[in-house]
Formats: C-alpha cells, structure tokens, sequence
C-alpha cells in the first residue's frame, strides 16, 4: 500500500469515527440544546455510506494484495 493511500485510509477513518462520534450526540441529548438532533436521521445515512464505500475501496485493496 502506497503512502498516498495510508494517509487517505487515515483520513477516513477520522472522518468515520468523527460522524459515529456526531451521531452519538444527535440520538442521545447528552448536550442541551443539540443543534444535530433534527439531523440524526441524515448523521446515520452518511454514516452508513461512509461505511459502505470503505467497506468496498478495502475488499478492492485486499483484492489487489491477493493479486500481486
């Protein structure tokens, strides 16, 4: 894996752990006056492509790793 992508992994996995962390706050009110609560739905949504499209870029790499 090249350098390129090991930065690109890390930043999405921060971005990953940042909306899961959002989407925390948005379902359980642990801050009053939440701005994200209206917006739990649409956390959950891009937490869940979030997750898809990384779940396929790592199947292509460990695909690729197989290969070579």
């Amino acid at each position: 894996m090249t350098t390129y992508r090991k930065i690109a992994w890390s930043i999405a996995i921060l971005i990953w752990i940042s909306n899961f962390i959002i989407l925390i706050i948005a379902l359980t009110g642990i801050i009053p006056d939440n701005p994200f609560k209206k917006y739990g739905f649409i956390i959950g949504m891009g937490l869940i492509t979030i997750t898809g499209l990384m779940r396929i870029e790592y199947r292509k790499q460990k695909k690729q790793e197989l290969l070579t």
